[in-house]
C-alpha cells in the first residue's frame, strides 16, 4: 500500500477565506519563538488554496533549512571559540 497525502493538509477555513496553518518544527521554534504559522491564502477556492499552500510549504522549508544551516555554523564557531555569543 503506497503513501497518500491528505488533500487539504495545512488548510483551514476562517469565515469565507482559507488559511495556511502549520506547526513550526521544534528546532526552528526554539530559534524563532514561533510554534505555529498562520497566513491567509486570500482565496475561498480549495484548488487555488492547495497551489498556494504548496508554495508556502516550499518557501517555509527553504527558510527553515537556511536557519538550520545558520545555527549549525554559529554553533561550530562557538565551539571553536571564534565567537562568544549567538548572532
Amino acid at each position: 500500500m503506497g503513501r497518500y497525502r491528505i488533500v487539504n493538509h495545512h488548510i483551514k477555513r476562517r469565515g469565507r477565506k482559507l488559511h495556511y496553518v502549520r506547526r513550526v518544527p521544534k528546532d526552528i521554534a526554539a530559534l524563532t519563538g514561533k510554534e505555529w504559522i498562520e497566513k491567509s491564502l486570500r482565496t475561498s477556492d480549495y484548488a487555488v488554496a492547495r497551489r498556494k499552500r504548496d508554495q508556502e510549504d516550499r518557501d517555509n522549508e527553504k527558510r527553515w533549512e537556511k536557519l538550520r544551516r545558520s545555527e549549525e555554523h554559529t554553533s561550530e564557531l562557538q565551539s571553536r571559540g571564534l565567537i562568544s555569543y549567538a548572532v
